[in-house]
């Protein structure tokens, strides 16, 4: 209970509850209706999206340029990819001869830990055709990856693309929107779907 009154809800999650528990409440007979359908609801504030110049992607990758995590910045830029489809990418999704992505999953923080979590509809599955310069990235990650396998002490085999240098998934939360190499980008948009394109891993 006390998690659920310290989460943040908006007037469009309350009246969702509120309408289901009435309806609930109705078919009971315990309501003579559901109020909740003459509630006028707030008005949903129009986002719009700002995307990155030329200019920033090319100081973003850039910015990467030899850094671990650098495959992972090229393919959040090319593919569009959600922070945790992008962490959630396991090895046997990507074909590197073809140079398609299959998004299977996300990777969900969680009390305790870490979890895998499907697509919440069909549509959230799908394939993604990467360009050659991402697919030629992957594969030096892929290599650099072994390397660091082999000469770890103890490794966790996920089979995921992007982990910690021991083999275990990255958690969302240690994804900061903006490192202080990613701020010296002018102007870098760190709001809404561009948050994850800016992501650094703080402690890589």
């Amino acid at each position: 209970m006390d998690d659920f009154l310290n989460r943040k809800y908006n007037g469009w999650d309350v009246h969702a509850m509120l309408h289901k528990a009435f309806d609930y409440a109705v078919s009971v007979g315990l309501l003579a209706r559901n109020v909740c359908v003459i509630v006028s609801l707030p008005r949903v504030e129009k986002y719009e999206a700002r995307s990155l110049t030329l200019e920033q992607v090319q100081q973003l990758l850039s910015a990467a340029k030899g850094h671990r995590v650098e495959a992972l910045r090229i393919l959040v830029l090319v593919t569009g990819m959600r922070r945790g489809e992008m962490l959630g990418l396991k090895w046997s999704d990507i074909n590197l001869s073809s140079g398609l992505v299959s998004v299977q999953r996300s990777l969900v923080d969680v009390k305790g830990g870490i979890i895998e979590s499907k697509p919440k509809s069909s549509k959230g599955y799908r394939s993604i055709l990467l360009p050659s310069f991402a697919i030629n990235e992957l594969r030096v990650h892929k290599e650099g990856q072994t390397a660091l396998r082999e000469s770890a002490t103890k490794w966790q085999d996920g089979d995921y693309v992007f982990c910690t240098s021991h083999g275990t998934p990255f958690a969302a939360a240690n994804l900061a929107p903006c490192s202080n190499r990613c701020c010296s980008v002018q102007d870098c948009p760190t709001s809404g779907s561009m948050i994850s394109a800016t992501a650094w891993h703080r402690s890589c």
